[in-house]
C-alpha cells in the first residue's frame, strides 16, 4: 500500500472505531477504560488506538502463566515504548475445591494447578482454561481501577475482528456485555480487515510480536486447549526453554492421566470416567462467552 492508501484506510477505521466507542457510551454508564493487551499484532492496534482516544485509560495484560516469555517481555517494552500506564495480573492457584475427595496436587501456578489435577484441558475444557486463566485474572483489575458507581460499567477494549471465531466465543457484534463481571467488551476495529489493521500498524510504526514472527504463534497462552500437531515444535524454535518446560510438565501429568499436552482425554477414559462430571459435562456446543481467547479458537 502507498502512503496515501494507509492514511485512507486508517481514517476509515478510526471513524468507525469513534462510531462504536460512541454507541457503547450511550448505552452503558462506563465507569473506567482498560485497554486489553494480548501482545499480538492485532491487539497493539486496538490498544495503540484506546490509549489515545481515552486519556484516563490503562493497559490490562492478563497474564495466563504459561506463556512464551519473549512475549512477556515484548508487551512491556511495548507499554513502556508508548508511556502507556499498564497492570500486569495472574490467576492464583487456589487449592482443592470444596469436597474435593481425591489426592490434590498443588502448583505453582493456576494452570500447573489444573493440569496436575485433571489432565491437560483438550478442546472441550477451553471453556475452563478461559474462566482460570483469563476471567480470574480479569477479576483483579477491578479493585485496582477503584470504586465505581453502581451499575456501571468497565469498558474493555480489545481487538477482535468480525470471523467465525468472534461468533464461537460469544460475539454478535462489535461489543458484548458480560453482566456478571460488570464488563462490557468491545471491539472498535471489529469491522476492519486484515488489510486495515496491517496498514494501521504500518501508519503508527507499531513494533511486532518476536515470537509471531519466528514461528508464527504469538505465545500469549499456550494452554494447549486448541493445540495443533507441531505446536510445541514451533516453540521450541522461538524459545527453547519454554517447550523444555512443556516436556518436563507433560512428563508429571501422565503420571496420572494417559495423555498429553497436545491431546484431549481418550474417548475410553471418558467412557470410564463418566460419572467425574467436572471434567465431562461439557458440550463442543457450549456457550461460555469467552471475549479474550479468540486468538487461539481463530488458529
Amino acid at each position: 500500500m502507498d502512503m496515501f492508501e494507509v492514511a485512507d484506510r486508517v481514517e476509515q477505521m478510526t471513524e468507525q472505531a469513534s462510531i462504536i466507542v460512541r454507541q457503547v457510551m450511550a448505552e452503558f454508564d462506563i465507569s473506567h477504560v482498560v485497554a486489553a493487551f494480548s501482545g499480538g499484532d492485532d491487539s497493539i492496534v486496538s490498544t495503540h488506538w484506546a490509549m489515545d482516544y481515552f486519556p484516563d485509560a490503562v493497559v490490562m495484560i492478563g497474564d495466563t502463566q504459561i506463556g512464551i516469555e519473549k512475549t512477556r517481555k515484548h508487551q512491556t517494552a511495548c507499554c513502556e515504548r508508548f508511556g502507556w500506564k499498564y497492570h500486569r495480573v495472574s490467576p492464583a492457584p487456589e487449592g482443592a475445591p470444596p469436597n474435593w475427595s481425591k489426592y490434590w496436587v498443588d502448583g505453582n501456578t493456576s494452570y500447573e494447578e489444573f493440569v496436575l489435577n485433571h489432565g491437560f484441558p483438550g478442546h472441550a475444557q477451553h471453556h475452563r482454561m478461559y474462566q482460570r486463566l483469563k476471567q480470574r485474572a480479569f477479576r483483579k483489575i477491578k479493585p485496582i481501577l477503584g470504586k465505581a458507581k453502581r451499575g456501571s460499567r468497565i469498558m474493555v477494549v480489545s481487538g477482535i475482528r468480525q470471523d467465525e471465531s468472534s461468533i464461537r466465543a460469544g460475539y454478535k457484534r462489535a461489543y458484548a456485555e458480560e453482566k456478571s463481571e460488570r464488563f462490557v467488551w468491545v471491539n472498535p476495529f471489529y469491522y476492519s480487515s486484515a488489510t486495515d489493521f496491517e496498514a494501521y500498524s504500518q501508519e503508527f510504526g507499531l513494533p511486532r510480536n518476536p515470537v509471531k514472527q519466528l514461528c508464527g504463534i504469538s505465545g500469549e497462552c499456550c494452554c494447549g486447549a486448541h493445540a495443533v500437531p507441531g505446536e510445541r515444535e514451533a516453540y521450541r524454535i522461538a524459545e527453547p526453554a519454554f517447550a523444555d518446560y512443556l516436556d518436563a510438565l507433560e512428563a508429571r501429568v501422565m503420571q496420572a492421566f494417559p495423555w498429553g499436552w497436545e491431546c484431549g482425554p481418550p474417548k475410553w477414559y471418558i467412557d470410564q470416567n463418566r460419572g467425574q462430571k467436572f471434567l465431562f459435562d461439557v458440550s463442543e456446543n457450549q456457550k461460555t462467552f469467552m471475549p479474550a481467547f479468540v486468538g487461539c479458537v481463530r488458529k
